[in-house]
């Protein structure tokens, strides 16, 4: 294997092909399940909500950890339910066509999955700093949103959204909405989690939305202009190949 990564290393040396090193704390988001975009208006409310296209998806990034990211991170669907009845008209709705009763629905959504923990995650994400970012670009406006806002903000904004679009797309926003838990475990060790990232809706001034892979690019540029002025001089060292 390393023979092999060897010589691939060697083929795209001499083809002038640089492959993509990013900046250590700028990672990729999941892509195993959706991801969900949330349009932020400026003062906050989210304006919208959709699922992300999965290519897109596998070209932005967020800055930081697993407890402190930004501008993508995960959250937990807004309620939890345990029992049978509501997991099996969780899952009627999931494949059926007609519209949901939002009074049964309503009368489900009892158990704030958000409690305790979660808020103070998202409020550390809400309030993480990008270093090194131009005060006039999208990046650095979404920051200034988000750090006018509160888990607990986002989390109402969130659900007044949700259950405005519920009727109308059913399959999107229920997940969000109702995570379905195991009524043998604690609420805080079985919350579920879904990834967002988090965009502008006021985006046109600033040429690209935040969820682009040119913005994606430009702030891995911003960051490395960081790192290349911190670095040290590295040390000349001989690889495993005598490269």
């Amino acid at each position: 294997m390393l023979n092999e990564l060897h010589k691939l290393s060697v083929t795209l040396a001499r083809s002038n092909v640089a492959a993509q090193v990013w900046n250590d704390n700028y990672g990729p988001l999941p892509t195993g399940g959706d991801c969900y975009r949330v349009w932020l208006q400026n003062d906050g409310t989210v304006a919208n909500i959709e699922v992300m296209d999965k290519t897109l998806v596998a070209k932005c990034r967020k800055y930081g950890n697993n407890q402190q990211a930004f501008p993508a991170f995960n959250i937990a669907p807004l309620y939890r339910v345990t029992s049978d009845a509501d997991k099996a008209y969780y899952d009627e709705l999931i494949k059926a066509t007609d519209q949901p009763d939002i009074n049964r629905l309503k009368s489900m959504c009892v158990s704030d999955n958000w409690s305790g923990k979660p808020h103070k995650k998202i409020d550390n994400c809400l309030h993480k700093e990008i270093p090194n970012i131009p005060n006039n670009s999208a990046i650095s406006a979404l920051m200034h949103i988000a750090q006018q806002m509160s888990s607990a903000e986002l989390r109402k904004s969130l659900e007044n959204r949700v259950w405005d679009q519920l009727l109308y797309d059913i399959k999107t926003y229920l997940p969000l909405l109702i995570f379905k838990g195991n009524p043998g475990k604690l609420p805080e060790d079985d919350r579920g989690s879904l990834p967002i990232i988090l965009d502008l809706s006021d985006w046109e001034q600033y040429g690209n939305p935040i969820a682009n892979e040119d913005t994606t690019r430009q702030i891995h540029e911003w960051l490395q202009s960081v790192a290349d002025k911190t670095a040290s001089t590295p040390t000349d060292r001989l690889d495993a190949f005598g490269t």
